[in-house]
């Protein structure tokens, strides 16, 4: 007997439940975040008896954001052309000897974005990752990196996917809404700091641009900082406090 279902992303509406038709299915509800199955999604005629397995992988696109394969559920056909309730169960096989019965199979998926911490001289970082792969985070979610000088070393800033405010943060909390790489930089750290002067030099303005300073460098928490105003005879300086 034909039965049909209403249609669902990556399902199949129509098949024949008899012993010469097609008795495995494949699909996904996922509609933004699904990789690959082998046998491919749809339907599938398995001999009765017969081993099979049903494979998922996970696809990274070329954003390196990475469909993730979270599990799978299971279900069988009723005689009254309805599905059993689903049955959950992790991992990314699903394998087994075909019995008398119509299966179907749905991949669960999630998207998770790629950060990528280059590892910076002078010191190290610890960055707060999900239980599964290193360097992967769920799309939408926060990534906390937290990062120490070396001896004689301070941390200065971040540069790479960092808001221009969060530059200097330590720990970072970074926004996972997409693959980012970012990388920790330091500065020498001598006893009682160092001084430095505004110059401009860099003609961007910006504070972790070391052609703006004089001497050449980023100043870190423990240095003194003047600023010339061209404009009159005398500077103003500030100490950038070491927390």
């Amino acid at each position: 007997a034909e039965h049909t279902h209403d249609a669902e992303p990556g399902t199949v509406t129509a098949y024949q439940a008899t012993p010469a038709g097609q008795n495995l299915f494949v699909r996904t509800l996922d509609e933004a975040a699904f990789g690959t199955s082998e046998p491919a999604y749809g339907s599938h005629k398995i001999a009765v008896g017969g081993d099979f397995s049903v494979v998922a992988t996970d696809v990274v696109n070329d954003r390196n954001i990475r469909s993730r394969c979270m599990g799978y559920t299971l279900e069988t056909l009723n005689e009254d052309g309805t599905w059993s309730a689903p049955v959950a169960y992790e991992g990314s096989t699903w394998a087994g000897t075909m019995d008398e019965k119509v299966h179907r199979i749905t991949w669960r998926w999630t998207l998770e974005a790629k950060l990528t911490v280059a590892a910076g001289a002078h010191g190290s970082v610890v960055c707060s990752l999900p239980p599964k792969d290193v360097g992967w985070y769920t799309l939408g979610s926060a990534a906390t990196l937290t990062v120490t000088a070396d001896a004689g070393w301070g941390f200065a800033y971040w540069s790479g996917d960092v808001p221009y405010a969060n530059q200097s943060d330590n720990p970072l909390v970074l926004a996972m809404d997409a693959a980012k790489a970012v990388t920790p930089n330091f500065q020498e750290s001598p006893a009682g700091g160092q001084s430095f002067v505004w110059s401009g030099g860099g003609e961007d303005g910006n504070w972790y641009n070391a052609a703006n300073w004089s001497p050449n460098g980023i100043p870190i928490g423990g240095d003194r900082v003047s600023f010339p105003d061209t404009a009159k005879t005398d500077a103003f300086e500030v100490l950038i406090d070491r927390n």
